[in-house]
C-alpha cells in the first residue's frame, strides 16, 4: 500500500470522504486487497464520528449532511439549526438539531429545507 504524506488541512475532507466510501465497501485504496467492509452510511459516519471526537484524528467541523448524506466542511458551507435559527428561516421544528450541507439548505436561502 503506498503511503501518503500527513494530509494538509485542505486535503482532509476529501481524505475523509475516502475513508466513508471505504468503510461501505466502495473505491478501496490502491494496493488494498481486502475490500470486504460494507458499512451502512450511518455505520460508516459512526466510525468517523468516533475518530473525530475520541482520537482528534479527523477534523470536528467535519458533517454529514442530514438531507443529502453528503459529508461537507462547516467552517466554509451549511448549517445546523438550533431552537433559535429554525424559526427565522422557515425551518421546520423536525430540523432542529440537524445539520445541512449548502445545497441542500443554503445559509442565504432556506427555500429548499422547507418544502417537506
Amino acid at each position: 500500500m503506498p503511503f501518503r504524506d500527513r494530509p494538509t488541512e485542505g486535503d482532509m475532507l476529501e481524505r475523509t470522504q475516502e475513508l466513508f466510501s471505504f468503510l461501505q465497501g466502495e473505491d478501496a485504496p490502491e494496493g488494498w486487497t481486502d475490500a470486504s467492509l460494507k458499512l451502512s452510511a450511518q455505520k460508516a459516519w459512526s466510525v468517523i464520528y468516533y475518530l473525530q471526537e475520541w482520537f482528534g484524528i479527523i477534523p470536528d467541523h467535519f458533517e454529514r449532511c442530514d438531507n443529502c448524506g453528503d459529508l461537507f466542511d462547516t467552517e466554509y458551507e451549511g448549517a445546523y439549526i438550533d431552537e433559535e435559527s429554525y424559526r427565522g428561516y422557515g425551518m421546520k421544528k423536525r430540523d432542529i438539531g440537524k445539520h445541512f450541507c449548502d445545497g441542500c439548505c443554503p445559509a442565504y436561502s432556506y427555500e429548499r429545507c422547507d418544502d417537506g
